[in-house]
């Protein structure tokens, strides 16, 4: 057939790449030559003018199909021509510049509904960046880590009950070198009442409470507070939003606690905390996101389609206290995850122990003891003086030297019972003695002297509990590589569906949709799409 072609200069539309120019593109026209000879064939040859502007062009329209320029075959000089081979386009021919395609999508140019990750370069991984949980208790102004710390004891301060379970709460500051510094006061609870210090804490523990060792049954320490507070004087509230009092313990008159009791002081605990974190598109397709607790352990893996279209993930967590532990708790889509916090190491006085649980009753037992001895004393005095005054009778009538014998008989008596009384009252007391003595000096007993220390350092050093990133090791902060990525290998992903007509990689199978044309044609197209396509929309 004859007919009128025009010659295209399609900037971005390389064939060797695989980039496919779309749309109106023949706004591109350098030439139109008119009364051309061409075929309607998929491949073929052509001969235009030797005159035309061919420098640039890179393809050719002929019958509304566009054709690649795949090789300038011949040139004659006599017949001042030139021949082109050219190789039909279906995908700049019979791809629209929008709409919808149908098929079996292995990668698309926009983002699918469920998209899978996308891994640019094989690599470790690192942390890029990580997110903390809101409600976290500051550092101060020189660097200290600000603690909530609670005490559970069997025994009520105020009542001296010792079957009533107490929770005793208070707040301290924590560096690595508080742990060796004593430190004569904490950080204000009242106008003049101090919590006392972790140092304070872990040293003597029983000095400053005045609770007995024996008696606490965990002393627990968090990053968090599980109640409504307020910093410089450390506050707690109760549900009327009242502040709770402190109470005043130890054996100073300015060291204070919290009491938590159900049954009298309830502070106020929050509603659970809604956070929300935003994630950049490489962030959320090339990076691992995990949820850390403050150990720095791993506690889950959060799947990136848990984040909506805009890249947010909102979730919500509370810290709790109860009898025997401070935990938080998380929840990620409907996805529950508990992590406890830390326990604070303590020393408990061996002395201590033992004046508030045996010492009296050790004591009552040497006077018991002591008294037997006395008893039993009188009576072998008893007995001496009965059996001294038979021999002294007897003597007396058989034998005037008997009444003598019997008299010294009966002194001899009485003078070994009261030395043996006394001997023996002196062993009660000497054995009492040197059990206190050992007691006294004997060495403290320690109470979570490991992973207690460790979760403070932890929180010192690495931080609290936090939403981690990681990322390549060597990616590309300015996200390039990732764009770059993108355009030229699209979004990979595994449905059947439409997808949009839109710049970027098209790899699939072509099944229908709005195309029409000779079978060889789209053939021809679906091939191509099989191999994969970058298009260029213009």
């Amino acid at each position: 057939m004859i007919s009128n072609i025009k010659l295209l200069t399609i900037p971005g539309h390389v064939l060797s790449n695989r980039q496919f120019a779309i749309g109106n593109l023949d706004q591109f026209k350098v030439a139109e030559i008119t009364n051309v000879k061409h075929a309607n064939t998929v491949i073929q040859q052509i001969q235009i003018p030797w005159n035309t502007q061919i420098s640039g062009a890179n393809m050719v329209c002929a019958n509304g199909k566009y054709y690649d320029i795949v090789s300038i075959d011949d040139m004659t000089y006599i017949d001042r021509a030139i021949i082109l081979t050219l190789l039909l386009n279906p995908v700049s021919t019979y791809i629209p510049s929008s709409g919808n395609l149908t098929g079996y999508w292995e990668r698309v140019p926009t983002i699918p509904a469920r998209p899978s990750m996308i891994n640019i370069r094989d690599d470790t991984y690192k942390e890029s960046r990580r997110i903390y949980l809101d409600g976290n208790m500051p550092k101060d102004a020189n660097g200290r880590q600000i603690l909530y710390y609670q005490i559970t004891t069997k025994e009520n301060i105020e009542t001296a009950d010792k079957a009533n379970l107490t929770i005793y709460a208070g707040f301290a500051e924590y560096t690595p070198a508080a742990l060796t510094a004593p430190g004569s006061w904490g950080l204000k609870g009242s106008s003049d009442g101090f919590y006392p210090t972790i140092n304070q804490m872990i040293s003597g523990i029983d000095i400053v409470t005045s609770l007995t060792p024996t008696s606490i049954l965990d002393v627990s320490m968090s990053l968090r507070s599980p109640w409504k507070y307020s910093p410089n004087p450390y506050k707690v509230y109760n549900a009327n939003d009242a502040i709770v009092s402190g109470l005043r313990v130890g054996n100073n008159l300015l060291w204070e606690l919290i009491k938590i009791d159900g049954n009298d002081i309830q502070p106020y605990q929050p509603d659970p905390i809604s956070q929300t974190i935003s994630l950049s598109q490489e962030e959320r397709y090339c990076g691992k996101i995990s949820l850390v607790d403050d150990y720095g352990n791993l506690i889950a893996s959060i799947p990136n389609d848990y984040f909506d279209s805009e890249n947010k993930l909102t979730f919500s967590h509370r810290t709790i206290s109860d009898i025997g532990n401070i935990y938080t708790m998380i929840d990620i889509n409907k996805n529950i995850y508990s992590f406890p916090c830390g326990k604070l190491p303590w020393i408990g006085s061996e002395w201590a122990n033992y004046v508030a649980g045996s010492l009296v009753q050790d004591r009552e037992a040497m006077a018991r003891n002591v008294d037997t001895v006395y008893k039993q004393r009188d009576i072998d005095m008893i007995n001496s003086v009965a059996g001294g005054m038979m021999t002294t009778a007897v003597g007396a009538v058989t034998n005037p030297a008997g009444a003598a014998l019997g008299v010294a008989q009966m002194g001899l008596g009485l003078l070994t019972s009261d030395m043996q009384a006394s001997v023996t009252r002196n062993n009660i007391y000497s054995e009492q003695k040197e059990n206190e003595g050992r007691i006294k000096n004997s060495p403290s007993s320690n109470y979570q002297t490991g992973y207690g220390l460790d979760y403070a350092y932890r929180s010192y050093a690495n931080g609290a509990a936090h939403i981690k990133i990681e990322m390549p090791s060597r990616h590309d902060d300015t996200g390039s590589d990732f764009a770059n990525y993108i355009n030229y290998r699209g979004w990979p992903c595994n449905y059947y569906g439409e997808t949009i007509i839109a710049m970027g990689h098209i790899k699939g199978t072509l099944t229908a949709g709005n195309l029409s044309g000779p079978t060889p044609e789209i053939d021809a197209l679906r091939r191509e799409i099989s191999i994969g396509c970058n298009i260029i929309p213009w």
